[in-house]
């Protein structure tokens, strides 16, 4: 017998944007190109300055297609994470196929998702096409790696290897649902959601067909190209971690207070975590230190820091030039190879 929509589960196709114009026409085509039903489509935007939402509601007010479609916008910029928590109330999905505004879906995305989920099922992602921002393949199979030990060192027990990358990620309603809203901004999505993943009892499955356009661009930096090493992209680089370091903190604060700490300590080991915590921060004060004082305070900087705390012991513009040496002597050894 032939399965009817009205026998499969109704299935949510979120797609989440910001300041995405130049791209969210394609995401959004992505979108309504799915082949499987019943689908619901939420086109979500989070406060975007550009034209990335008025984009959204004409593609969705001209939609005249199979599946049900729902544009909305936060009233003010909330950060990933709590943008991705506002559509909870909006969702009447079993299962939550999530996507960006600047990656494209292939058509069978969905039906390929639902077709092995089951109702233990937890997450489902897959491989993705690797592209730039002008829509050139530059990898055509890229397989995320499968480092959930790595990203949760602190996780006293890994129940599966599987980390759902962001881009390809779909997750069951009530993984989705049980997603805390933050009440600072939180710039991650796939750590809190795996978090949960790894403390339910549930499966994690993978497709390895590549089923995500996954768009590649900024300014990445390639310590192999000389062209692109100059002491402007190392600084560049360099207020780039340090920005990381905040929103790290912001991001295992989180996990500590909003999920960690309803479970018992035989979960996670607090220390490492905390741990972990210290030392972005002292990295953060670190910076903020005159160089005066860094001399003075040297002997007293953890032991698993100091390469760290030594290589900028004297400021950023000498650290910055010997990284900068480092590099093109390293790349001028490996022309000589």
């Amino acid at each position: 017998m032939r399965e009817t929509p009205e026998d499969k589960p109704l299935v949510t196709f979120a797609l989440f944007a910001y300041q995405q114009e130049a791209y969210i026409r394609e995401a959004i085509e992505g979108a309504f190109a799915q082949t499987y039903e019943p689908l619901e489509i939420i086109l979500s935007d989070d406060c975007s300055t550009d034209r990335t939402f008025e984009i959204m509601q004409e593609m969705a007010e001209a939609y005249d297609g199979p599946h049900r479609v729902i544009s909305r916008q936060s009233k003010k910029n909330a950060g990933l994470l709590k943008h991705v928590c506002s559509i909870s109330q909006l969702i009447r999905g079993r299962l939550i196929v999530l996507a960006a505004g600047d990656d494209i879906s292939d058509p069978n995305r969905t039906a390929q998702i639902a077709s092995i989920w089951s109702c233990d099922t937890l997450a489902v992602y897959s491989a993705c096409t690797l592209i730039d921002s002008n829509g050139n393949i530059l990898e055509q199979k890229w397989i995320p790696n499968r480092d959930a030990e790595d990203r949760m060192p602190w996780l006293k027990a890994i129940r599966t290897e599987h980390f759902v990358y962001g881009a390809s990620s779909s997750y069951s309603a009530e993984v989705f649902k049980s997603l805390k809203e933050p009440e600072d901004a939180v710039m991650s999505e796939d750590l809190p959601l795996n978090l949960l993943c790894q403390l339910a009892i549930g499966k994690i499955e993978y497709i390895p067909n590549s089923l995500v356009q996954y768009r590649l661009h900024g300014n990445t930096l390639s310590n192999s190209n000389i062209q692109r090493c100059s002491i402007k992209n190392l600084n560049i680089e360099e207020n780039k971690s340090f920005e990381k370091y905040e929103r790290e903190i912001r991001l295992l604060n989180y996990l500590e207070e909003r999920i960690l700490k309803l479970y018992s300590d035989e979960y996670y080991d607090q220390q490492m975590l905390h741990s972990r915590i210290s030392a972005l921060h002292f990295k953060i004060s670190w910076r903020s230190m005159n160089r005066f004082r860094r001399i003075l305070d040297f002997p007293t900087v953890p032991r698993g820091l100091r390469k760290w705390a030594l290589a900028r012991l004297f400021g950023k513009i000498p650290y910055l030039c010997i990284k900068f040496l480092s590099v093109r002597f390293s790349r001028g050894l490996d022309e000589l190879k």
